[in-house]
């Protein structure tokens, strides 16, 4: 064959390879696609579908996805490890919540509510006694205010919010007639931050 002859039969392959990817999409997008072409391509590629059609040709959708280029797989949203545990501590009902922070001090409990908006917050500020709730108050503005500057979640905060929710793993929730009982539980919280108050300085 002639070179003369190579772009000739280049477009003619490349009208039929057209014809053939339209011929695996739905009427109405074939007509939506046609329409934007110009009148000689478009009588064209009509002419090569209607011979496909004539000849009974099946559709191929596996040349349409070779043409359209691959979508790249979204990439993984990254889970903050401190919100994925106040999403977990958020969950628990407020009788839960409730005997998690009964035996801890005022300054856990404080700096705890400060962290993130509690949904069962407003319902367990009702049920501690007065003169406990009295020092919560007193003790979060400087929480809330430390919070608001922060940049960055803390690690000694993951480590209360996981001591907490560990408790509530390991132990059940407490009926009202056992809670008597279980009030000498030692609170590993408040464990926890003795030890870093041992350690020096305000964790």
């Amino acid at each position: 064959m002639s070179a003369a002859h190579g772009p000739a039969v280049a477009e003619t392959q490349g009208m039929r390879r057209s014809a053939l990817l339209l011929h695996s999409v739905g009427a109405d997008d074939q007509d939506w696609l046609l329409d934007r072409l110009a009148d000689q391509q478009q009588s064209a590629l009509r002419g090569l579908l209607a011979e496909l059609d004539h000849l009974g040709i099946p559709s191929q959708p596996d040349l349409l996805r070779e043409a359209l280029p691959a979508t790249p797989a979204a990439s993984p949203v990254p889970v903050d490890p401190a919100q994925a545990l106040i999403r977990r501590l958020s969950a628990l009902s407020v009788d839960r919540v409730e005997g998690l922070l009964r035996e801890e001090p005022i300054d856990v409990i404080a700096r705890l509510l400060a962290m993130a908006p509690w949904p069962w917050e407003a319902a367990l500020m009702q049920r501690i006694p007065a003169l406990k709730q009295q020092g919560v108050q007193e003790h979060r503005p400087s929480w809330t205010a430390e919070y608001a500057a922060s940049l960055a979640p803390r690690r000694v905060d993951q480590a209360l919010l996981r001591a907490l929710l560990q408790r509530a793993d390991e132990h059940p929730a407490v009926p009202p007639e056992r809670r008597t009982a279980a009030a000498g539980f030692r609170s590993r919280a408040g464990t926890w931050l003795a030890r870093l108050r041992k350690i020096g300085g305000r964790p």
